[in-house]
Parts: C-alpha cells; structure tokens; sequence
C-alpha cells in the first residue's frame, strides 16, 4: 500500500519538474543570530508582499492542507508555534484538517501540513528592509509566494522570473 507521503510525492514530481528557477540578483543574507520568537509560544507569521501584508494559512488542495498567505490583505493568518530543534525550528500550525497533520513539510511544489516524521527544520534569515525569510535549515532554499492568484507557499533557491518573490515575515505574538 502506498503511504500518503508517497501518493502525494509522486503527484507533485512533475510540476517541480516543469518549473524553471534563476538565482536573485542580489545574494540573500547570512542568517541571523537571533530569532525574531520565543520558541513554544503561538505567533501570526505576517508576509510582507508585493500584494500586501497576509498571514500564514492552510488550505486544502487534494486532500492535503498546503500553506498559503491569507487572502485578505491585512490578514493574520493562523497561529504557529514554532519548536526548538538543534540549531533550528519545527513549525506546527494551530490550524489544520486532519489530527496528528499540523507540521510544516516542505515538498517539491508546496509546503504542506504533516506528520512529524516529514517536518522540516527551519531557521531565520535577516531581511533587507527589516523581517525575516524563512529558510529550510541547511540548504539555501528559501520561502517564496506567487506575484499574483492564490498565495501558495513553496521554498524555492531561485525566484522564478515574474512570477514569484522571496517571503519577508515579521511575526506577532498571537493572544
């Protein structure tokens, strides 16, 4: 029986594969010292786009919950906790579909609310002009969300010319 990671691996493959990537212009920041969080306590992850300022959210898209930026500009989002591990974080979302499925998990075309054995470390890069980008910990793929149509997240090393950009996030302590 194929698991439900695999089934939703195998469907994503060939979009990651039709996509063409070009490096930024200018080379992102080193990461920073200190994290803009107090690890374990819930906060709205504000992108900072282009279209606005949009929280971090889910959707479903088949079957699973992808994270996306809000629709409303001005909007928080859910709540994330972010988890210490090692020299990076776990993101756990507070909102999701599915029980036991609420950690962020980055696939080849999306990042997706999983299980705990596909959560991706994440660490904080200072952005230029005050916030922050996301990073998958360990690599040089950062976060990025669409110029336009629904605000589907994805890690990306390159910005696809015209038609994405690096996610800036500043965070707010969710009461």
């Amino acid at each position: 029986m194929t698991s439900r990671f695999t089934r939703r691996h195998l469907l994503l493959q060939p979009a990651a594969a039709a996509t063409c990537l070009t490096l930024p212009a200018a080379p992102l920041p080193a990461d920073a010292e200190a994290a803009p969080i107090t690890p374990g306590e819930p906060y709205h992850a504000i992108g900072h786009t282009s279209s606005g300022q949009r929280g971090a959210t889910y959707e479903v898209y088949e079957s699973w919950d992808h994270v996306r930026l809000s629709d409303d500009d001005g909007g928080t989002g859910d709540a994330l906790v972010f988890e210490r591990d090692g020299d990076a974080y776990r993101i756990r979302s507070t909102g999701f579909n599915w029980g036991g499925y609420d950690t962020w998990c980055a696939g080849n075309a999306s990042i997706f609310l999983g299980d705990s054995n596909c959560a991706t470390r994440w660490s904080f890069a200072a952005a230029p002009g005050g916030g922050w980008y996301l990073k998958e910990h360990g690599t040089g793929n950062y976060v990025t969300n669409p110029l336009d149509g629904k605000q589907w997240l994805k890690p990306f090393d390159g910005v696809v010319t015209g038609s994405r950009e690096f996610t800036r996030f500043t965070f707010a302590p969710a009461g």
